[in-house]
């Protein structure tokens, strides 16, 4: 089997994204179609597309700042969203929650492809030669997709890639 590894993001790097802009009196580039309408969209439709198959395995690396942390003494609202929606999902897919203690780097090691929301961990992997398909592009991320990364902007196109970049097209 081929093993996907997703990186979701906190919110807060959402945040900072926006508070970076405002800070260059830039506006947002807003109006960029997204795949996706969120990481729960996503991550739902990344479930659909692998719980079934008998040629892949999905882990998904929930960010480790949705729990509770030494900054927060309580877990995101996002977190527990995320736990309703696939804290049993089953088949060939497995969440990686923020409380264990499971490395992105040690993951990352066992990927055949990288999956990223708007984490600059897909930079870090790129680097490694690891293939890598952002979510999420525009004001989402503070780094250019297609020169390090992939992005699509459609969904179909999306899961295109992705297997292309998986060697199956």
């Amino acid at each position: 089997k081929k093993t996907i590894v997703a990186y979701t993001s906190s919110l807060d790097e959402h945040l900072g994204v926006k508070l970076a802009y405002e800070a260059q009196q830039d506006d947002l580039p807003l109006g960029v179609h997204q795949p996706f309408k969120d990481q729960i969209d996503w991550l739902g439709r990344l479930v659909d597309h692998c719980k079934n198959r008998d040629d892949l395995q999905l882990v998904v690396r929930v960010h480790p700042r949705e729990g509770k942390n030494q900054r927060d003494s309580v877990i995101s609202d996002h977190l527990g969203q995320l736990h309703q929606k696939f804290a049993n999902v089953g088949g060939n897919c497995r969440f990686v929650w923020p409380e264990e203690s499971i490395s992105s780097y040690d993951l990352a090691e066992a990927a055949d492809l990288v999956l990223t929301s708007w984490s600059t961990i897909g930079l870090e992997l790129a680097r490694l030669g690891i293939p890598v398909l952002a979510a999420f592009n525009r004001w989402y991320v503070s780094y250019p997709v297609d020169d390090f990364l992939e992005w699509a902007s459609s969904d179909r196109e999306y899961f295109r890639k992705m297997d292309r970049l998986l060697g199956k097209d």
